[in-house]
């Protein structure tokens, strides 16, 4: 059995044994390549003057429900989030999914379960960041066919 000390000398990918190898298999079942990559870049490249309103809109379908409101509990805790949730959107459409990228998000979930977050408000909070994002590429990309390459990437 591994020592404490030891677990916290190590990140958590590497405490669940990901390395590369295993992220680029993990893309590869989800069939996500370099045009996945491009598509979600080409958001993120317009992103910067719409992100304060697409948080605003994310953490006010948030707010409207009571559970999650009490979760948040404070102005001060929901403006950190709000910073936070900037950074998790503009990490979304950087281009770079490698390890770093992984052990963020492990971070982040990991940051989740500690202040007791239950899995159906964190779920239902990617669903409303997906439709709060999906809005914005409607509004910024005209064609229809760029909706869905995006959207599915």
């Amino acid at each position: 059995m591994e020592s404490m000390s030891h677990r916290v000398d190590m990140s958590l990918s590497e405490q669940m044994h990901l390395h590369e190898l295993e992220i680029s298999n993990r893309k590869a079942l989800l069939e996500f390549g370099s045009d996945d990559i491009r598509n979600l870049k080409r958001v993120g490249v317009r992103l910067e003057d719409y992100l304060d309103g697409i948080v605003d809109k994310f953490y006010g379908k948030q707010l409207e429900v009571e559970e999650i409101a009490l979760i948040i509990g404070d102005s001060d805790t929901l403006f950190r989030l709000r910073a936070a949730q900037r950074c998790y959107v503009v990490d979304l459409f950087s281009g770079n999914y490698d390890l770093d990228y992984v052990n963020n998000r492990l971070r982040i979930g990991q940051v989740h379960k500690r202040i007791g977050v239950e899995p159906k408000h964190y779920l239902s909070a990617i669903a409303v960041l997906k439709g709060v994002l999906s809005e914005h590429i409607r509004n910024v990309f005209s064609s229809p066919e760029d909706h869905t390459a995006i959207e599915h990437s």
